[in-house]
C-alpha cells in the first residue's frame, strides 16, 4: 500500500491473525492471505510523521516532488527484495484518492448527480447577491458569516469546504477503513441524503456534512467553519495532512483561488509564473492522460 496524504500506522498491512475483521473488509489483504504474499504499508516521507528534515519550511518542501516519491518507492522495493531474498518477485501497488465523484454517484444512482449539481447551482446563485449570502449564513450557520465585505476568495473557500464533503465520502467509500466507511460514509448514503424529497437540496449539503464527520445524518454540529485564514494557518504549522482535492460539480471555484492558496500556504514566490513551467515540465515528463497506459495482466 502506497501511503498518501496522512501518516501510516501499519493497519493497512495488518497480520490477518491480529486483525481478522479488517482483513474481511480490505480486499487486497484477502488476496495476500490467499496467495501467501507479503504486504507492506509505506508512509510518504512528507505527509506522515517521518519528516526528512526537522521543519517544513519552503526549502524543505523543494524536496517534495513526484520524482523523489517514485525514487523512494523504487529504492524501497529494491531494499525489500534484498532483505527478504525475493527472487524476481511481482510487486502489486495499491493507492487511492482518484477524481471520480461524478462517475461514482452516477453508478450509485443515475438521478443523484443531477440533484447534486442543482444544489451547487443554487448555492452559486445565492452567492451572487447580498440576500443570497445571508441565506447561506442561515442554512449553514457559517462562522465567520458572509458580510457585504466578503470577497470572491471567501466565497470560493466556502464552496471548496462544501465540496470537500462530497470528495471525502466518495474517496473513502467502502475502503475497508472501518464500519462507518461501509455504512454511513458511503456514496449510497450520500445520494440518499441529497435525494431526500422532504428537505430542500441546499440544506441537504449541511446534513451531508454532519453525516461525513459523525456518521450520523441527524447529528447537529451547529457551526460550519468558514475561515480561509484559519485554513491557511493550519497548513502554516507544517502539517500537510490537511490538504485536499477538488472536482467538477460546482463552478464557484475560481482558478485564481488555488493559485492564491499556493502563495499563502507555501511562499509568495509560488505564483502563476512559478507554477506554470513546472506544470508543463511534469506533463512533458510523465505525459498527459492521453498517453496513460495501464496493464491488467
Amino acid at each position: 500500500m502506497i501511503g498518501g496524504e496522512g501518516p501510516e500506522n501499519g493497519k493497512w498491512a495488518a497480520n490477518p491473525e491480529v486483525s481478522v475483521e479488517r482483513d474481511k473488509r480490505v480486499q487486497y489483504l484477502q488476496w495476500a492471505s490467499e496467495f501467501g504474499a507479503h504486504v507492506f504499508d509505506l508512509e510518504h516521507r512528507f505527509f506522515g510523521d517521518s519528516w526528512p528534515k526537522p521543519n517544513m519550511n519552503f526549502d524543505t518542501l523543494s524536496l517534495l516532488t513526484t520524482e523523489q516519491a517514485l525514487a523512494d518507492l523504487a529504492y524501497f522495493i529494491t531494499s525489500m527484495n534484498q532483505k527478504y531474498g525475493f527472487n524476481n518477485p511481482r510487486w502489486v501497488t495499491f493507492g487511492g484518492s482518484y477524481p471520480v465523484v461524478q462517475d461514482d454517484l452516477n453508478i450509485t444512482n443515475q438521478d443523484c448527480p443531477s440533484i447534486v449539481r442543482q444544489a451547487f447551482q443554487k448555492m452559486e446563485n445565492l452567492s451572487k447577491t447580498t440576500d443570497g449570502l445571508m441565506q447561506l449564513n442561515s442554512y449553514f450557520n457559517l462562522q465567520p458569516p458572509f458580510t457585504n465585505a466578503s470577497t470572491t476568495l471567501d466565497i470560493t473557500n466556502f464552496f471548496a469546504n462544501v465540496y470537500s464533503v462530497f470528495q471525502s465520502m466518495t474517496q473513502y467509500t467502502y475502503d475497508g477503513r472501518n464500519a462507518e466507511s461501509e455504512q454511513n460514509l458511503t456514496d449510497a448514503k450520500l445520494c440518499q441524503i441529497m435525494m431526500n424529497p422532504n428537505v430542500a437540496d441546499v440544506p441537504n449539503c449541511k446534513i451531508l456534512r454532519y453525516n461525513e464527520i459523525t456518521g450520523d445524518p441527524n447529528s447537529d454540529l451547529t457551526v460550519f467553519p468558514n475561515s480561509y485564514t484559519d485554513m491557511i494557518n493550519s497548513v502554516g504549522t507544517g502539517d500537510l495532512k490537511v490538504l485536499g482535492d477538488n472536482g467538477e460539480f460546482f463552478h464557484g471555484g475560481r482558478f485564481r483561488y488555488y493559485i492564491d492558496m499556493c502563495s499563502d500556504m507555501f511562499d509568495p514566490s509560488v505564483n502563476l509564473s512559478y507554477i506554470t513551467p513546472r506544470n508543463i515540465a511534469a506533463q512533458n515528463y510523465y505525459g498527459g492522460s492521453d498517453k496513460y497506459q495501464v496493464s491488467y495482466n
